[in-house]
């Protein structure tokens, strides 16, 4: 993904302290998904998340994306309320765990 994705970063004296990339993305179907999502939790509150998640969502529409997704856990509402802060809303629920192969 870093050779044929987007990522943005942000950095505090020379230091990556946030990041927001791809997750996954169809340019033939022109579909892309947010995702490594990550900032740092000493600058956390500060606008990085919106700065980094936002600048990769305009870059996947620039590059030709119609649709742009991302996935984020319920009990996150920091984030949440980041992404619907950008125009993101929740389409739909889906449930995470883990399973063990018999």
């Amino acid at each position: 993904m870093l050779e044929h994705g987007i990522y943005y970063g942000a950095y505090v004296v020379g230091t990556l302290v946030a990041v927001a990339g791809t997750h996954a993305i169809s340019r033939r179907h022109r579909i892309a998904a947010i995702g490594n999502v990550f900032t740092h939790p000493t600058h956390r509150g500060r606008g990085l998340a919106p700065a980094t998640t936002g600048a990769v969502a305009q870059a996947f529409v620039q590059d030709g994306a119609c649709e742009v997704a991302l996935n984020v856990a319920a009990d996150n509402p920091a984030a949440m309320a980041v992404y619907r802060r950008l125009g993101f809303a929740v389409h739909m629920s889906y449930w995470e765990g883990h399973a063990t192969l018999l």
